[in-house]
């Protein structure tokens, strides 16, 4: 996500713009001031700049780490769980919008139950960390080494052809 793109907050359904990002917060304007709320609640609705594009400008070293997310070696898997039943069909309709392919539950996909009371959608991506690991990606990994706990890093992992599946 950068600055400008039109983001849906996946806890108030509330539709805005981004006016200022970091890697954890960002400031969007819901159309009655810039408020902070956290990346992982927030999904694009319409990119000003397609993330399919960003990542061809992208430095070598990140078209590099995504050609190796692509071998076996990398052993990469994605995993998306919707924030509630009423989150799930906008969750597979966006997927399937991206890929043609139905998401199937159970397969690296999951509904969360009402009591579970998630803020947001859950989106993550596992992987054996290589040698060289751009900087922007080893800071992603906040929880864990070998995990990307952020939506929108699966989401443009999708759109560049990789899938949700066990």
């Amino acid at each position: 996500m950068i600055i400008g793109d039109r983001v849906r907050n996946c806890l108030s359904e509330s539709i805005g713009v981004i006016t200022d990002i970091d890697t954890e917060f960002a400031e969007v304007d819901y159309g009655n001031g810039p408020k902070k709320t956290s990346v992982q609640r927030l999904s694009l609705v319409n990119a000003r700049v397609p993330r399919s594009l960003r990542i061809q400008g992208m430095k070598p070293e990140y078209a590099q780490f995504l050609e190796y997310l692509k071998t076996p070696a990398a052993k990469c898997l994605l995993t998306l769980e919707a924030q509630n039943p009423e989150m799930d069909l906008a969750i597979r309709q966006q997927y399937q919008k991206l890929t043609g392919d139905e998401l199937v539950e159970g397969s690296g996909y999951n509904v969360a139950p009402n009591t579970a009371n998630k803020q947001g959608c859950e989106g993550s991506v596992t992987f054996v960390v290589p040698d060289e690991l751009p900087l922007a990606i080893r800071d992603m990994m906040v929880q864990r080494s070998g995990l990307v706990n952020r939506i929108e890093f699966l989401w443009m992992l999708v759109e560049q052809g990789f899938r949700i599946t066990r």
